[in-house]
C-alpha cells in the first residue's frame, strides 16, 4: 500500500502478503516430516517382528509397511488439520480448491503423484549424473533430481502450483 504524508510516498510493506509457499519451506517442512515418519516406520517395523515372533520372512511386508504407514500418515494429517506437524512449523497448510477439506481422494491424489514425480526425479538425476561421472555423479544427480525436479516445476506455474497441485486440486498456502 501506498500512502502519502506531507507530499511524500510512504510504502507499508507489511500490508502486501503472499500466501505462495516456497520451495525452501516446502522442502523444511519435509524433512521435518521426515524424521517424524523415521519414528513412525520403526515403531510399525517394531511392532510387525514382534507380531511374528522376531522374523519375517516375506521381503515385501517393509516395504509394504514404509508405503502403508507413509500414505495413512500423510492423509490422516491433510484431511483431519490440513496440515502435519513439519508444516504446521513453517506455517503452511493444504487446502481444496472448492473450499472444503481435502478428501481422502484428494490426499491419495496428492501423495501418490508427489511419490512418482520423487521417484522420476531421482531416476533422471542419477542418469544425468552417470553419464556426467561416477558413482558420486550418479548418487549426487539422485538427489538433486529427487528434491530438485519436483520444486522446480512451481516456478513455471503462474499460480505457484505443483503438478500434485493441479493433479489432486489442492494447494498449499501460508497461514
Amino acid at each position: 500500500m501506498i500512502y502519502y504524508f506531507n507530499g511524500f510516498k510512504y510504502y507499508n510493506k507489511m500490508k502486501l502478503k503472499t500466501y505462495k509457499v516456497s520451495p525452501i519451506r516446502r522442502l523444511a517442512a519435509t524433512i521435518y516430516d521426515l524424521f517424524l515418519l523415521c519414528g513412525i516406520w520403526f515403531t510399525v517395523g517394531s511392532i510387525a517382528v514382534w507380531i511374528n515372533g522376531g522374523i519375517i520372512e516375506a521381503k515385501w511386508v517393509g516395504p509394504s509397511l514404509v508405503f502403508i504407514s507413509t500414505w495413512a500418515f500423510y492423509c490422516y494429517f491433510w484431511i483431519h488439520g490440513n496440515k502435519t506437524l513439519g508444516m504446521a512449523i513453517w506455517k503452511i497448510e493444504i487446502y481444496s480448491f472448492d473450499g472444503k477439506n481435502p478428501s481422502i481422494k484428494q490426499a491419495t491424489i496428492r501423495f501418490l503423484s508427489n511419490l512418482v514425480i520423487v521417484m522420476l526425479g531421482a531416476v533422471v538425476g542419477a542418469v544425468v549424473g552417470a553419464v556426467v561421472g561416477a558413482v558420486v555423479g550418479a548418487v549426487v544427480g539422485a538427489v538433486v533430481g529427487a528434491v530438485g525436479i519436483p520444486l522446480l516445476q512451481i516456478y513455471f506455474s503462474a499460480e505457484g502450483r505443483s503438478i500434485s497441485d493441479n493433479l489432486s486440486n489442492t494447494g498449499l498456502r501460508l497461514i
